[in-house]
């Protein structure tokens, strides 16, 4: 049923940089607004063919009911945005940007509404009575209120009044039912109704479904439209005509899965019996919900272009369907969808009505015809990450300080956190804003938020001061289908977290060295270096050298343990501090020794390492006790001088004969030699006082024909 038509305005698109108010408030907040009148419209919908707004700022629309939705900062919208549906003829638009949004001019234009003639508001209601906004004026006399029959709930409410529009021709109504589907991590809003209905993606975009659009009670009040929940826009998934290949369905996502309580409808993939009980629940109309009963049947009449292989005819026996209640569902005995409403199939001559059922059948499309081409949409499963089921603060999940990798695919996902002592609770969320708008919080024990970010820039971060106890941080999601998202968690204690080491100022890269300068803080530090990516040469080594795996080993952490100094060279006299890589931490003031370079069995060529600090009486096992992370690379086996293979500089190299002039000038002990720790090849556990010898010589010619690292690094810890 067509309730609207689509106009251009008088003068042309509006947009915010050349029609409107601006203003400044006292706080700082920017407004900007615009009204719009459309005389003699019961309600308005606009289009937006432009807007893309500051991350932070939000649009807010309004009609004679007040505050109807608001829009924020989602990106820019390609195709546009149909507003839902206000009351009266007049709607207000206000951009709002706050101080702490980002700054940089929105984009917002105007150029279209969708004048609604009827469907929207009703008569007034009468004294102590609330108002039915879509009276049923020019209704068939015998609808019946769902609410006077025994129906399953479930089933009831899963079924939606549906506003659209269609570009080009105005706003229409149908029905449509949610469909329940296989996977219990999810509330996805598969949403079931009629092909020609919907049928593209751009008239799905436009999709308003309001939810719990019924009466309170059998033949009670109806709520007013805009007081009921919605959801707006559509994913289109799939869609079939009438025609020979299809059952005029059309399987719609809703942009926001459900999370009002609405209902989510069983089906069944098989046919319902000839002459078995049926029932409807639909919006004829688009007035409030109401309910049919009947059977089916396969005697006349039977439209020749309506097969039964793909449609299901019916006699109704209390009810009726009409205008409006297309897409609506058809339920079996059990309370199982098995069609959706298609139309009426009547003799020649014949008015379809409530005196003259045995002159027209109504006609659903099969859902059993429909089901193969759908299944593979119920029946998937969204994997979600091991913390499930943590849907609650009574369930949350307990984490520790640190970086953490989720997913969220239903709506809330709790995690508790202990703080040992009065600390800083901080929690950062970094997520794909096209994945889902997630919304950050930090609740105390009791469950009151104590801090929340509820931007839509793909980040969130709160933090709290808090006392020794446990709290919880929360993610929820009101926009989208869900997705991954990385979580970092931190327990600042105060004064546990030193300034982060800084590299070598010399630049130099080593093959069984790592070398940085350790900071200056503020007492005794341990000094942590976790292998991040061990022996990844660049480029590979000749076919047939493989080199040992040694990734084994990633992700895992070693101390660095007592410094000694060592000779680098007597002509001139130069010295350096070393230290061995050990398994427990060892605290001690470093930053009075300059550079330190530390080797074992660990320090391989071609890999990558972060060094972290960690303060004398802080917690070892909490990741926000620990420096920043400083990277440190060793260079590719075999190189002595720069250019050095890792990271991959360009153009890629191979160690080559100045490789082994360097290391023989060495040996010779030469004043321009270079320093002992880069010359030093020997496997295992090197000994930083011995000199460089032949065998160092034989490692860097092997390197140069691209041998591979000859030797493995064995875990030596518990």
């Amino acid at each position: 049923m067509r309730i609207g038509v689509n106009r251009g305005l008088p003068s042309g698109p509006v947009a915010a940089r050349t029609h409107g108010d601006w203003q400044v408030l006292a706080d700082g907040t920017e407004l900007w607004s615009m009204q719009i009148e459309s005389s003699g419209a019961e309600g308005l919908r606009l289009h937006f063919s432009e807007l893309t707004l500051p991350a932070g700022s939000r649009v807010v629309v309004a009609g004679t009911e007040g505050v109807l939705d608001v829009y924020p900062a989602p990106g820019a919208q390609p195709d546009g945005l149909w507003t839902a549906a206000t009351g009266g003829e007049v709607v207000w638009v206000e951009f709002q940007r706050p101080p702490t949004a980002e700054r940089g001019d929105p984009v917002i234009t105007i150029d279209e509404v969708s004048h609604l003639y009827r469907g929207i508001r009703g008569p007034q209601a009468a004294a102590g009575q609330t108002l039915d906004v879509t009276a049923s004026a020019g209704l068939l006399s015998c609808h019946e209120d769902v609410n006077c029959w025994p129906v399953d709930g479930e089933a009831r409410d899963s079924v939606g009044r549906m506003i659209f529009t269609v570009p080009g021709e105005g706003t229409f109504l149908c029905s449509g039912a949610l469909l329940n589907d296989a996977d219990p991590n999810t509330f996805a809003g598969f949403f079931l109704t009629a092909n020609h209905c919907i049928s593209t993606q751009a008239t799905a975009s436009t999709l308003t479904v309001y939810w719990f659009y019924q009466s309170n009670s059998c033949n009670g009040s109806v709520p007013s439209l805009v007081t009921r929940p919605r959801s707006l826009g559509a994913t289109l998934l799939a869609t079939f005509d009438a025609g020979a290949a299809g059952n005029d369905s059309t399987l719609l996502r809703l942009d926001d899965d459900p999370s009002d309580g609405q209902g989510f409808a069983a089906w069944s993939a098989s046919a319902p019996a000839n002459n078995s009980d049926v029932y409807g629940i639909h919006h004829p109309g688009g007035s409030y919900k109401r309910y049919s009963e009947g059977s089916v049947t396969q005697s006349s009449p039977i439209c020749s272009s309506l097969p039964l292989s793909r449609f299901v005819y019916n006699d109704w026996t209390e009810g009726v369907t009409e205008g409006g209640s297309s897409g609506s569902p058809l339920f079996n005995g059990n309370w199982e969808l098995v069609g959706q409403l298609f139309g009426a199939c009547f003799f020649t001559g014949t008015n379809p009505g409530c005196s003259n059922p045995e002159s027209y059948n109504n006609v659903y499309g099969r859902f059993s015809f429909m089901y193969p081409m759908i299944s593979s949409f119920l029946n998937a499963i969204t994997p979600d990450d091991a913390y499930e089921d943590n849907d609650t603060l009574a369930s949350a999940a307990e984490l520790s300080a640190g970086i953490y990798d989720l997913i969220l695919v239903d709506f809330d996902d709790y995690f508790a956190v202990t703080a040992p002592s009065a600390a800083e609770l901080r929690a950062t969320a970094a997520f794909d804003a096209a994945d889902m708008n997630l919304n950050l919080r930090i609740l105390d024990a009791q469950g009151a938020i104590l801090d929340s970010s509820t931007g839509s820039t793909g980040v969130e971060s709160v933090a709290a001061i808090v006392e020794a106890g446990t709290y919880y941080v929360h993610a929820d999601r009101t926009g989208a289908w869900g997705g991954e998202y990385r979580l970092e968690v931190e327990v600042l204690v105060d004064g546990c977290q030193p300034p982060a080491a800084s590299a070598d100022p010399a630049g130099i890269s080593k093959n069984r060295y790592i070398s940085f300068v350790p900071a200056v803080a503020e007492g005794p530090t341990a000094l942590r270096v976790t292998f991040d990516s061990l022996h990844v040469p660049d480029p590979p080594n000749v076919t047939g050298a493989p080199g040992a795996d040694l990734s084994a080993l990633n992700g895992r952490s070693m101390w660095v343990g007592p410094p000694e100094q060592i000779t680098e060279s007597d002509v001139p006299q130069r010295f350096a501090y070393v230290a061995a890589l050990q398994c427990e931490p060892h605290f001690m003031v470093w930053s009075t020794l300059g550079p330190i370079n530390v080797y074992g069995p660990e320090i391989a060529p071609s890999s990558g390492y972060a060094v972290q600090g960690v303060l004398e009486g802080c917690d070892l096992g909490n990741p926000s006790s620990y420096s920043p992370p400083l990277t440190v690379s060793t260079a590719r086996w075999g190189d002595v001088v720069e250019p050095f293979q890792f990271p991959s500089p360009s153009p890629v190299s191979q160690p080559n004969v100045t490789d082994i002039s360097s290391v023989v000038d060495r040996i010779k002990d030469l004043p321009t030699a270079v320093p002992r720790t880069r010359g030093q090849f020997q496997p295992d556990w090197v000994n930083p006082h011995d000199a460089v010898s032949i065998l160092e010589v034989a490692f860097v010619v092997d390197a140069v024909k691209g041998f591979a690292y000859p030797f493995a690094a064995a875990w030596r810890c518990p």
